[in-house]
């Protein structure tokens, strides 16, 4: 019976963890915009720091996810 209540407080704990681990807003899908908004926010943040590559990484992505995208 012992046992049985440390694998089931294991469990909880690494349930916990697991749940902790990921980020609230990444467990729920984004919708495009907000993908999109997301990268554009990122590669200003990275310019902005002086991080031309991670600046370069961002529009690259937004690029490969909107490549007809005007605005």
């Amino acid at each position: 019976m012992n046992t049985r209540s440390h694998s089931a407080s294991l469990l909880v704990a690494l349930a916990a963890t697991l749940l902790a681990a990921t980020p609230l807003r990444e467990a729920h899908a984004q919708n495009p915009t907000d993908t999109k908004i997301r990268l554009m926010s990122e590669a200003l943040r990275a310019r902005d720091a002086g991080d031309l590559a991670g600046a370069q990484s961002a529009l690259a992505k937004l690029t490969a996810l909107a490549p007809d995208d005007k605005a």
